[in-house]
């Protein structure tokens, strides 16, 4: 199946009933600071613990220059599940620009669904895809549904957080260790995600929140 271009794309919201492509108006920085207040409202934490996640993870960038949500490829989530007519982006990398990541996961969700959205992360938060269900999301497709808007994302965000004990409880202790670990993984050090959110949280509370 040819896909259209990403012009196409946004020209036209759905080209059935399963596959959305959807173009979200620009999200500013300030545009978001009401969205990370609710959140830290609601997990019981401070803005700046919720900013940091969005400052390690997307830059806070959640959208592309095209209006798609910024996505980032996993490998190794895509091998173990995809059909056999996928292998071929096996060893696929994540382009630089991200209009051409997007165009390159929608390649890959026409031929397996399920398997593209689970080997992706997404948006501001960057949560990846086979994360649904923690997500309280029926489905992948429903995941990639509420990743659509940004409101959607920290929806997302928000009920993993909450369906994540430890996590929750090493932000408000602050533990960047923990943090890396139970949002990261095992390999968090690799990254040095705790040093960078560590960092990422003292840079998210000098901004005014008042």
């Amino acid at each position: 199946m040819k896909l259209p271009s990403l012009p196409a794309m946004k020209a036209k919201p759905a080209i059935s009933p399963k596959r959305v492509f959807y173009s979200q108006p620009s999200v500013t920085k300030a545009d978001l600071i009401p969205l990370y207040k609710q959140a830290a409202k609601e997990l019981a934490v401070t803005p700046a613990d919720v900013r940091a996640f969005a400052i390690v993870e997307s830059d806070e960038k959640a959208f592309t220059p095209g209006g798609f949500p910024v996505v980032r490829f996993e490998s190794h989530h895509w091998i173990k599940r995809r059909v056999s007519e996928g292998a071929k982006f096996d060893k696929m990398k994540n382009p630089r620009d991200l209009d051409a990541r997007w165009a390159m996961f929608e390649e890959m969700r026409a031929i397996d669904e399920n398997a593209a959205i689970m080997s992706h992360s997404f948006g501001l938060f960057q949560l990846m895809g086979f994360n649904h269900g923690v997500a309280l999301c029926a489905d992948p497709l429903t995941f990639l549904s509420e990743s659509m808007t940004i409101t959607g994302q920290f929806k997302l965000f928000k009920r993993f957080v909450l369906r994540s004990p430890a996590l929750l409880a090493a932000i408000k202790r602050n533990r960047p260790d923990e943090v890396g670990f139970h949002y990261n993984g095992p390999q968090y050090k690799r990254n040095k995600y705790d040093i960078k959110y560590a960092a990422a949280s003292k840079a998210g509370g000098e901004r005014v929140w008042a």
